[in-house]
């Protein structure tokens, strides 16, 4: 594996640990509403990997490192999140 392959696993990895864990915070904090533990996990998971993909390939990088993968995972998971808990 080159470098470039390994740093895509790096952000994937990222992002799904960021979306679980964000998905499983928006459990904690909304009890009662929305879909579950499972549903809100799963969808701050997809949030994560959109957002961190899409702002990553479009050319939106605050700094350069980890962190941005972080940040990414967090604003994708959490609109994902918001925008699911009007339905």
């Amino acid at each position: 594996m080159d470098i470039k392959q390994l740093m895509i696993i790096e952000d994937l990895m990222t992002w799904v640990v960021i979306g679980t864990v964000t998905g499983w915070l928006r459990h904690l904090l909304f009890r009662g509403h929305g879909f579950g533990l499972f549903a809100n996990i799963v969808a701050g998971i997809a949030g994560a990997i959109n957002a961190g993909w899409i702002l990553k390939h479009s050319g939106v990088v605050l700094w350069p490192g980890f962190r941005p993968s972080i940040v990414n995972g967090v604003i994708g998971a959490t609109i994902l999140l918001i925008v699911i808990g009007f339905i």
